[in-house]
């Protein structure tokens, strides 16, 4: 038999942050060493997983805290006024912070959208004297811009995307990388994966935790694909793609408008070029079966999760 109630949606509520909390305190290191998404797209699945099934079943063994839970629960049920319980509040604060954040972000991305619009029409399309890089690699020219107007490598778009690049002189290494490295993000459709996860944490916007999970997965993209982009590359033609990411680094600063696109360069400090670097010529030689552990234990929190439960 399945059962759903305050606590039990309470209780499915705080395991979730339980899940986030832990990887934040005890796994983020570990698991940012493998330089792999993998396990932060299953943890966020997992959590809200459990928000979505916030049930116990009947069988459950249920652990009892009168002087805890009780408490909780008569601090939860106290009346501010009339028929506004402590409860009801900050049920109406959370949803109305949904609300709010949702706005903002939405807000951000049209006006993103309208900026992206104007850059476009101002820009143009890729010289010849670069086409030959384009068919060598199999890119189509309508998807690739020149602007002077921006300073950073962006990808952006979900369904079509489209790519511009800073008006700079490129050389043919240097462009092919750059792009290789542009095609990767959209076949992982990394864009589409960041706004979902931005959404993630619009639902969860008073917990910091969430920005730090949002910011990891940005940053391990662009170790995934430079790992993609190079894993066929000369040691020399790793010094060249490691001189292209340095080249527009030193150029780049952060634009206003970020939303729904990843940068080539995206280096805000020294070290982050420097990992990056290092990645780039030593490659991921973690052992895969370290993530299999990891993605299991995952998998076994959130099951165990619907065997226990704690209530008044």
């Amino acid at each position: 038999m399945i059962l759903i109630s305050r606590w039990s949606m309470l209780f499915s509520l705080t395991v979730s942050l339980l899940y986030i909390s832990i990887y934040n305190i005890f796994l983020r290191k570990k698991i940012f060493s493998y330089y792999s998404t993998i396990p932060y797209m299953s943890l966020l699945i997992i959590v809200f997983a459990r928000l979505i099934f916030p049930f116990e079943f009947s069988w459950s063994y249920v652990i009892r805290s009168e002087k805890v839970f009780t408490r909780i629960n008569d601090f939860l049920e106290y009346q501010l006024y009339k028929n506004l319980s402590i409860y009801q509040l900050l049920q109406l604060i959370w949803i109305t912070g949904i609300f709010v954040s949702l706005f903002l972000y939405f807000r951000k991305i049209v006006l993103g959208i309208k900026w992206q619009k104007i850059i476009i029409e101002e820009a143009h399309e890729i010289p010849s004297k670069y086409q030959h890089v384009l068919k060598k690699i199999g890119v189509r020219p309508r998807s690739i811009f020149f602007s002077d107007k921006i300073i950073e490598v962006i990808n952006f778009g979900i369904i079509n995307n489209k790519i511009l690049l800073p008006d700079i002189d490129y050389s043919d290494p240097e462009l092919e990388g750059i792009l290789l490295h542009e095609i990767e993000h959209v076949k992982h459709k990394d864009t589409l994966i960041k706004l979902v996860i931005h959404l993630a944490g619009c639902i969860f916007w008073w917990n910091p935790l969430l920005k730090r999970i949002e910011y990891d997965y940005s940053v391990l993209i662009e170790y995934q694909c430079d790992e993609n982009v190079v894993k066929n590359y000369t040691e020399y033609e790793k010094i060249r793609y490691v001189e292209t990411l340095k080249k527009l680094a030193v150029i780049r600063s952060d634009l206003v408008h970020d939303s729904c696109k990843v940068g080539f360069a995206s280096v805000k400090k020294k070290s982050n070029l420097i990992d990056r670097a290092i990645h780039i010529f030593q490659g991921n030689y973690k052992k895969k079966h370290g993530l299999l552990a990891i993605i299991s234990f995952e998998l076994l929190a959130f099951f165990i999760s619907y065997f226990i439960v704690i209530q008044p």
